[in-house]
């Protein structure tokens, strides 16, 4: 099931006001609104098995901001 929402717990429904039973099974891009750096790292097969996901360097936000790793 990969790329695709395993657990869905209060928390997440409180956040997003999506109810578990309508989100589980369903694809994480679908879903979450990642920004676009982020949402071919969900794509079947993007990443190899056992392999590390690739850092991507986040925008910075605001003056005087500097941009940072995830």
């Amino acid at each position: 099931m990969e790329g695709r929402i395993l657990t869905f717990n209060r928390a997440a429904e409180t956040i997003t006001s999506l109810a578990a039973s309508d989100v589980v099974g369903r694809a994480i891009a679908e879903i979450m609104q990642l920004p676009e750096v982020f949402q071919s790292l969900f794509v079947p097969g993007a990443i190899p098995s056992g392999t590390a996901a690739p850092r991507v360097r986040l925008p910075a936000r605001g003056t005087g901001a500097r941009s940072r790793w995830a």
